[in-house]
C-alpha cells in the first residue's frame, strides 16, 4: 500500500490507498472513492506527496531504546488529476487488478 497526501485550505490529509505503477506512462494509478476527501482535496488543489514502504527485518537488541528495523521506502512529489478519460481509467484498473488480483 501506499499513502498520499493532499491538502485543502491548509490542513494535510493522508489517505492510504491501493496503487500501481505504470512505468511507460510515468504515471501511479490509485483507486480511491469518488466522493470524499481525497477526491475534493484533489479537485481542490493538483498537489501532491505519495510515499510507499517495505518493512524489512527486525533489528533486537538489549534495551528497549536500541530495538529497530530495516526498511526501504520512497516518496515522490507531484501533480494529481482524476482520470475522467474511460480508456485510460479501465487501463489503470486492469494494471491495479493484475498486480493485486493477478488470478
Amino acid at each position: 500500500m501506499g499513502a498520499l497526501a493532499t491538502g485543502s485550505e491548509g490542513w494535510p490529509f493522508i489517505n492510504s490507498n491501493l496503487f500501481t505503477f505504470d512505468e511507460a506512462a510515468h504515471a501511479i494509478y490509485l483507486h480511491t472513492a469518488r466522493v470524499g476527501r481525497t477526491r475534493s482535496n484533489v479537485e481542490a488543489d493538483e498537489r501532491a506527496c505519495f510515499s510507499v514502504s517495505e518493512m524489512g527485518r527486525l533489528l533486537p537488541a538489549d534495551t528497549a531504546l536500541e530495538f529497530s528495523v530495516e526498511y526501504a521506502g520512497v516518496v515522490v512529489f507531484g501533480r494529481i488529476t482524476v482520470v475522467d478519460d474511460q480508456a485510460e481509467a479501465t487501463h489503470g484498473l486492469q494494471l491495479l487488478l493484475d498486480k493485486y488480483f493477478p488470478h
